[in-house]
C-alpha cells in the first residue's frame, strides 16, 4: 500500500512538473506544450517586428507629408495620400487655398503611438515661422493609412483635440 501511494505521488509530481513546463519557454523532453509556447512566442515576436516596421514606414510618410506641407508643395503632399484622396479636387483646392492664405508654417511630429493595421495616434504642432498672426497649435489626432502597392498612404484622420500654444494672436 505504501509502495502504491509513493508511486502515485511520483506520477502526480511528474504531471505537476510537466504542467510547469508549459509555462516555460523551453520545452521539456517530450513536452509538446512547451514547444507550442515557444511557437506562440515566436509568432508574437514576429508580429511585434512587423508592427515596428509598419510604424517606421508610416512615420516616414508622415514626415514626408509634413515636409511637403512646409514647402507648400501640393504634388508632394498628394503623393503621400491614398489615390482616392489625392484625386479629389476638393482636397487639391483646399491645399492650394491653405498655401495661399497662410504664412510660412512649420510642422512637427511631436509624438505618435502605433496600434497596428495602419492606425496611428499622433501629436503634431503647427507654428507660424515669422508672424504672430497664425495661432500656433498642437493637435492630437488618429491618422489612418492604407497600403497601396506596398506603400503606406494617408487615407483618413480624426482630430481629437486642438490646443492653441500662443495665448493671443495679433489681429491685423
Amino acid at each position: 500500500m505504501k509502495r502504491t501511494f509513493i508511486i502515485m505521488i511520483a506520477v502526480l509530481l511528474v504531471f505537476a512538473m510537466s504542467g510547469c513546463v508549459t509555462l516555460s519557454k523551453t520545452p521539456a523532453a517530450g513536452g509538446a506544450a512547451g514547444i507550442i509556447r515557444i511557437d506562440a512566442d515566436k509568432a508574437e515576436i514576429a508580429q511585434q517586428k512587423k508592427e515596428a516596421a509598419e510604424a517606421k514606414a508610416i512615420v516616414k510618410v508622415i514626415k514626408a507629408q509634413l515636409k511637403a506641407l512646409e514647402q507648400e508643395d501640393v504634388d508632394a503632399v498628394l503623393s503621400t495620400m491614398h489615390q482616392e484622396l489625392a484625386a479629389n479636387d476638393d482636397v487639391v483646392c483646399e491645399l492650394e487655398a491653405l498655401f495661399e492664405i497662410t504664412e510660412d508654417l512649420s510642422y512637427d511630429l511631436v509624438d505618435y503611438k502605433y496600434f497596428g493595421a495602419g492606425i496611428m495616434d499622433i501629436t503634431q504642432e503647427t507654428c507660424g515661422k515669422d508672424s504672430t498672426r497664425f495661432r500656433d497649435n498642437r493637435i492630437s489626432a488618429t491618422w489612418v493609412f492604407q497600403q497601396v502597392e506596398g506603400e503606406w498612404k494617408f487615407s483618413n484622420s480624426t482630430v481629437h483635440t486642438t490646443t492653441y500654444l500662443n495665448a493671443e494672436v495679433a489681429r491685423r
